[in-house]
């Protein structure tokens, strides 16, 4: 009897466990109408040995491992302007990856390619670092890179795999039965993961509006300082990130309707994170705290276990440290507690509006690229002025 993965999409984040686990490569991840990923088992390879569902985190759990009593908060800022500026927050992930280079490690984080699709990528060279620095909002692929860190363990190699909590959570159970002392996991404090397919129909989108070529693209630009701002490139050199047309994304994936179906039911919205570390933006830092906030960035950092509490030592002489209390860190973090809320009769429209009517609609109606929006944006900006 055919196993069956995927009995609701609520319940399958996409991590691709089950499809590194194959022994007989009977696992594809292939899209559905919304543009996720999910696993698609070929009948005449499967040998039913169960392995795939054994290695489900999402639905069968993982065991979290040398935890500490109780985890360590900490908001922190980069010594460095120059890292702190490139980064989404307060540039702690450069110091991590920064540390397994020196180490001769391997680091596996979320890039652009040159089509702006994200995907996670392996690095050993500075070059590859600064390419994932910043936040990606849309869903990476992950492809064989649970396959590859697994390699890299049993050649000796540390190695530093960055991503999001049910990322990290499969790559735990992925790798159960390997020896995992050199492997560092970082967690972000994710919000959810928007569609890829839609991201890459607004950078045409953009594309189509301008006439121009997007050539590069940036989800928190710090342009304006630490703040909500999206901006964009063209092949003209010009950087738009004042215009409504720029900021449609923003408003898209902040209505929560574009998200996988598993965001809205994820296991990992807690205080029980699945990385050593777990990173992610201090919001509400100036609330407790104002002498620290500066609107040039600062990270939530928390520690879960003992090696995390090394990898920080290591690294705290670049690193100006504020000790913070997780309650505190909640106030702005929602997603430290429970899963983004949306009413799935909104979003049921939302994807009958996008396909029934394309992506115009969808940057009209959700995105504010509207007349009354654009009205909007002119005056908030002759009011700066």
């Amino acid at each position: 009897m055919a196993i069956n993965l995927v009995k609701r999409k609520n319940e399958c984040c996409g991590c691709t466990a089950c499809m590194n686990i194959c022994p007989k490569h009977a696992i594809k991840m292939e899209k559905d109408e919304e543009g996720f990923l999910y696993p698609k088992i070929d009948d005449n390879l499967c040998i039913n040995c169960g392995l795939c569902e054994k290695t489900c985190a999402f639905q069968q759990g993982y065991k979290l491992n040398f935890r500490l009593n109780k985890m360590k908060v900490y908001a922190i800022k980069n010594k460095s302007t120059e890292v702190r500026n490139k980064s989404t927050s307060g540039g702690i992930f450069y110091e991590i990856a920064n540390i397994v280079l020196k180490n001769n490690g391997a680091i596996y984080g979320v890039v652009f390619d040159e089509s702006f699709h994200t995907k996670h990528i392996r690095a050993d060279g500075i070059d590859g670092i600064k390419k994932m620095m910043g936040s990606k909002y849309s869903q990476s692929e992950l492809g064989d890179t649970y396959t590859n860190v697994k390699n890299d363990l049993k050649d000796g190699k540390v190695v530093l795999f960055t991503g999001t909590p049910c990322q990290v959570g499969g790559i735990i159970k992925y790798l159960q039965n390997v020896d995992t002392s050199k492997l560092i996991l970082v967690d972000i404090v994710c919000h959810g993961i928007p569609s890829p397919k839609l991201f890459k129909e607004y950078i045409s989108f953009l594309e189509n509006k301008t006439g121009k070529k997007v050539t590069e693209y940036y989800h928190r630009s710090k342009i304006n300082g630490w703040n909500q701002t999206e901006a964009v490139r063209f092949n003209d050199e010009k950087l738009d990130y004042k215009s409504r047309l720029s900021q449609t994304w923003k408003r898209i994936f902040y209505t929560d309707l574009a998200l996988r179906p598993s965001c809205y039911n994820c296991k990992y919205t807690n205080t029980e994170r699945p990385g050593d570390i777990t990173i992610g933006d201090f919001w509400g830092i100036e609330l407790f705290n104002p002498e620290f906030a500066d609107n040039k960035g600062v990270s939530l950092v928390i520690v879960n276990t003992e090696k995390g509490n090394k990898i920080l030592e290591e690294i705290k002489d670049n690193l100006i440290i504020s000790n913070q209390e997780i309650e505190k860190a909640i106030i702005k973090n929602p997603q430290i507690k429970e899963p983004t809320k949306v009413d799935q009769n909104k979003r049921k429209i939302f994807w009958n509006d996008y396909k029934n009517k394309g992506f115009n609609y969808i940057a009209k109606k959700y995105g504010g690229y509207n007349t009354i929006g654009k009205i909007k944006n002119l005056a908030k900006r002759i009011l700066k002025k």
